[in-house]
Formats: structure tokens, C-alpha cells, sequence
């Protein structure tokens, strides 16, 4: 907080006096449902005050300031919190150390938002400091995704979850792997602002088989019931690995014919219909097809299907015979 310069003597102390009005809380902190967090807290105040009766503390929820009512999380002079908190919530920290540290149990997801303290220090020296706590409560664990997926290069996928309940650690565990092509995991344990966060990384190389298919994240408390899991859907891209086309055949000369194209790619293709260097018909799907009718010996010729899209390409060709009417006198 950047102090004022004043002229005023007296009022140029009182204004160095609030700028040792300081809190250190982390700005952002998670947990997950039903289990705990604790959120780390210290203060200061001005020194030329000294509590007289102690120092007291109030945890607020939503707002800091008492003249517009926000819920009470956390009174050390009284147990009368709000109806939400009552039995969820305790002070870790010695308030005297100015520690403010306080813990939430049984969290719920309408316990998501921003915590506020407000210092006591007796008489009028009473601070709300405007820093606050936002808390996230989370209901199943992150997942990590690249934009894209692409088959044959290699994927990582890092499931993430919470670990700032000081009763337990939880563990991750990723799912549905069985089918995957030599899976690798790794672990890793992040610790920022006295918040931490622990992590599984799953590398592993997708093919087009995998597109579609479900994967897993699974975190559990140890000795506890509590287990959260989140479940992902594989978008592998990967170009044209088929293109099927009907087998070359013969027509009479007057009659109709269909020629279809069916490709195995994703995202879908551009799929083309091709008479020589002539372009018949076109769309993006995974199947289209070419209606010839009243054909002539001027059809007669090799048909390609070509399939696009963006990641690679291909083609196959049919031959069409036409039979001409005289042919069968």
C-alpha cells in the first residue's frame, strides 16, 4: 500500500501507522468436496499499538466489512458464525503470533468464493484488510488437454487435484489405460504460496484406433470414502487411413449407376469425385455418393474418390465399362 505524502505532521504519521496495516494470504486456493483446506493467513499491524486484552480475529465470506453484513465464517470472541460454517471451522493459527491461519471443514461447493480477515486489536484499532482468500471447490479433479490430438505423436495428459487439507494427501490414479500402447506415468508435487497442488502425467503414443475411446482420472483419500473421478473422450486426429469405393463394374448403355465413397478419417474429409481431371461432386462427410444417369459410352472411364482433411490424404479409382445396346444384338 503506497503511503501519501502529507504536510501535516500528525497526519503523515497516522498515515505511515495504516500502511503496517499488511496481510500475506494466498490469492487463490482449492480443494475438493466434502474434505478440507486450510487457508494460510499472517498479518501485521501498526507497532506503535499494543493489544491490551489480546488480539481478536473474524473470518468474513464474500465481503470484509461488517456494516454490510457478510456472513461470519470464523469469531475467536464468540462461536456464533454464520449457519453455513457452524461446526466447519477452526483456528490454526495463533492470532497473538499474528498468525491467521484458519481451516474449513466438510466443504461444500456454496463455500466457493472470497474469504476476508479483520484484525482486533482492541478499542478502535480494528482493521478489515482488503486482501482477500478465493477459495475454489472443486467436485472432480482436472484434466489437462493439448488443443489437439493428433495420432502418432506423442500425448501428455497431467490430472491434477488439490492438497491443501493438512488431514490427509490424496492420490491420483488415471483409468482405462489397459489399451493404451506404453503408457508412462509420472508424479509430481507443486508447492506455490503455500498452496499445493499434486499432479500424474500419462505420455503415451495415440493411434486412430484410440479416437473415441474413454479415459480416466480417479483421486482418492487413503482411509477415507471420499473419491472423486473425471472421464475424458479421445479426439485423435488422423488423416484418410481407407477409402473404400465400389469395385469396378460394367453398366448398359441407357441405364443408371451409383458409384459410393466411404473414408476413414477425423475430422471428417472434403471428398471428391474425380472423371479424369474433371471434379463431379464434392462434400465433407464420410460418405458421399455419385448417381450417374442415362450414361453413355462417354462415361465409360476410371472414377477417383480422394479424400482431404488437412492432415493428410488418399485416393482409390474404379473403372466404369459401358455396354452398348448394339452389343447385345
Amino acid at each position: 500500500m503506497w503511503c501519501l505524502e502529507l504536510l501535516i505532521p500528525l497526519l503523515l504519521i497516522i498515515s505511515d501507522a495504516n500502511c503496517q496495516w499488511n496481510i500475506w494470504l494466498p490469492r487463490d486456493i482449492s480443494t475438493m468436496t466434502n474434505s478440507c483446506v486450510a487457508i494460510p493467513c499472517s498479518f501485521m499491524y501498526p507497532s506503535g499499538i499494543r493489544p491490551i486484552r489480546g488480539i481478536h480475529g473474524i473470518w468474513y465470506f464474500g465481503q470484509p466489512y461488517p456494516q454490510l453484513f457478510p456472513p461470519v465464517v470464523f469469531k475467536s470472541l464468540t462461536d456464533v458464525v454464520h449457519e453455513s460454517y457452524k461446526g466447519r471451522t477452526k483456528l490454526l493459527g495463533d492470532l497473538n503470533q499474528r498468525n491467521c491461519t484458519l481451516l474449513i471443514g466438510n466443504v461444500g461447493t456454496e463455500h466457493s468464493g472470497r474469504y476476508y480477515f479483520r484484525a482486533d486489536i482492541g478499542g478502535a484499532n480494528k482493521y478489515s484488510y482488503p486482501d482477500f482468500a478465493e477459495l475454489k471447490v472443486l467436485d472432480q479433479p482436472n484434466i489437462d488437454l493439448p488443443e489437439e490430438i493428433v495420432s502418432d505423436e506423442s500425448l501428455e495428459l497431467t490430472c491434477y487435484a488439490p492438497d491443501n487439507c493438512p488431514d490427509t494427501t490424496p492420490e491420483i490414479q488415471w483409468m482405462y489405460t489397459d489399451y493404451l500402447p506404453d503408457p508412462e506415468f509420472s508424479f509430481e508435487y507443486i508447492e506455490e504460496s503455500n498452496t499445493a497442488v499434486i499432479s500424474n502425467t500419462l505420455t503415451f503414443t495415440p493411434r486412430p484406433i484410440h479416437n473415441g475411446q474413454l479415459l480416466g482420472c480417479r483421486v482418492y483419500y487413503p482411509n477415507t470414502t471420499l473419491v472423486y473421478e473425471r472421464l475424458i473422450s479421445l479426439d485423435v486426429k488422423y488423416s484418410p487411413r481407407s477409402v473404400w469405393v465400389n469395385v469396378s463394374s460394367e453398366v448398359m448403355e441407357g441405364s443408371s449407376v451409383m458409384l459410393h465413397c466411404e473414408v476413414d478419417s477425423n475430422p471428417s474429409p472434403r471428398i471428391s469425385w474425380m472423371f479424369g481431371d474433371k471434379e463431379l461432386l464434392w462434400d465433407t462427410a464420410s460418405y458421399i455418393s455419385l448417381p450417374l444417369d442415362d450414361v453413355t459410352i462417354e462415361n465409360e472411364g476410371i472414377y477417383t474418390c480422394i479424400g482431404d482433411n488437412g492432415y493428410g490424404f488418399m485416393n482409390t479409382s474404379l473403372y466404369l465399362a459401358v455396354k452398348c445396346k448394339s452389343d447385345r444384338l
